[in-house]
């Protein structure tokens, strides 16, 4: 059995000499400097991480990073690019601009033939809903679309009331503070309708609060009825009236008197029904 000689105390370990001239660390047994010791506990020290292991955990990391922040920029990204609400010009051109919940234009679209004449070549991205219209204005005024006493129509779309009222405020104060001092003209604004709309009929189970007063006959009068040319005049029913016209062919005797059951006797000569 070795033995070891304990040479410092800590308080959670000692350091022993062994009988090879070792120094080792082991749990402090509430050993004392000095002492002779068995059956000591080393302790081990933990290996070092290869710096190779290191440096994948980190690439590992910044990998992760770099997904995380590649997805949320596109999803930015395509948020930015996401119709928000449409407007749709018509001069006589027709145009419809899309935007962003920024009122950044994200589409910009032909209608009707001028309409597409109207925005060829034109680069709508990147600027601001009021600049597009400024400048598609310009270009109807430079093409002969838009003169003096025009109508511009405007229609919203969007699922926004709010950005439909404000809209609905805004725009015609932009427009005739841009055209003021180019052209007069009137401005039309309208709210699209949605094509899916749904009629419901109520159904309720309890028809006490029926009211049919709404029915009245009041607008079937029959003032106007004339049922003159319905009279025929080739009829004649003189044959009905007189009671001396008699068909001679008829006998009604037998249905005179309902107890009289005198024709239905048989050969055996019994008149009545009872036994």
């Amino acid at each position: 059995m070795k033995k070891y000689i304990v040479m410092e105390c800590h308080l959670s370990y000692a350091v022993v000499l062994d009988e090879d001239g070792r120094f080792l660390k082991v749990a402090n047994r509430n050993y004392k400097v000095g002492q002779t010791v068995t059956n000591v506990v080393e302790m081990q020290i933990p290996q070092s991480v290869p710096k190779e292991k290191k440096s994948r955990k980190w690439l590992y990391t910044l990998a992760a990073m770099a997904a995380c922040v590649i997805i949320v920029v596109t999803l930015v990204f395509q948020m930015g690019q996401m119709t928000y609400a449409s407007i749709y010009m018509s001069i006589n051109p027709e145009v419809r601009i899309d935007v962003n919940r920024k009122d950044i234009v994200v589409g910009l679209n032909g209608i009707n033939i001028d309409g597409n004449d109207l925005i060829k070549g034109y680069d709508y991205k990147r600027k601001n809903l009021d600049l597009v219209m400024d400048e598609l204005i310009d270009l109807a005024i430079e093409k002969g679309y838009l003169y003096e006493g025009c109508k511009i129509s405007l229609v919203l779309d969007a699922e926004s009331n709010e950005w439909i009222v404000t809209k609905s405020n805004d725009l015609p104060i932009h427009l005739n503070k841009y055209l003021s001092e180019k052209l007069t003209f009137t401005i039309e604004i309208s709210v699209k309708k949605a094509t899916n709309d749904q009629i419901i009929i109520p159904i309720n189970p309890n028809d006490s609060d029926y009211d049919d007063s709404d029915y009245g006959d009041s607008d079937y009068e029959d003032s106007d009825y004339d049922d003159s040319d319905y009279s025929n005049p080739s009829y004649d029913d003189s044959d009905y009236d007189s009671p001396s016209n008699d068909n001679p062919s008829y006998d009604d005797s037998d249905y005179d008197d309902p107890d009289d059951d005198s024709d239905y006797e048989s050969d055996s000569g019994m008149t009545d029904y009872g036994s």
